[in-house]
C-alpha cells in the first residue's frame, strides 16, 4: 500500500476511535473524510489491518467476544 492510502487508513482509524457511532453510520462518509472512495477504503483497510472497517469498529466497541459468545 502506498503512503497516501496508509495515511488515509490512519486517519480513518483516528476518526473511528474518536467517533465510533458516527463512523459506523456511513462508510461512504468516512471514506470521503479521508479522501478515498468507499471501495478503496474497504480494500485498503483490509490490506492494512487484516479486517474490514466494520470488523474494526466491532472490536473497538465490543472486543472479540460477540461472535464467540452469541452463538
Amino acid at each position: 500500500m502506498g503512503a497516501p492510502a496508509g495515511q488515509a487508513i490512519q486517519q480513518a482509524i483516528e476518526i473511528m476511535e474518536r467517533h465510533p457511532r458516527a463512523a459506523s453510520g456511513s462508510l461512504t462518509g468516512l471514506a470521503g473524510a479521508v479522501g478515498l472512495t468507499r471501495p478503496a477504503l474497504h480494500d485498503a483497510f483490509r490490506e492494512h489491518c487484516g479486517m474490514t472497517p466494520h470488523q474494526y469498529l466491532r472490536r473497538e466497541r465490543f472486543g472479540e467476544w460477540p461472535a464467540q459468545t452469541l452463538r
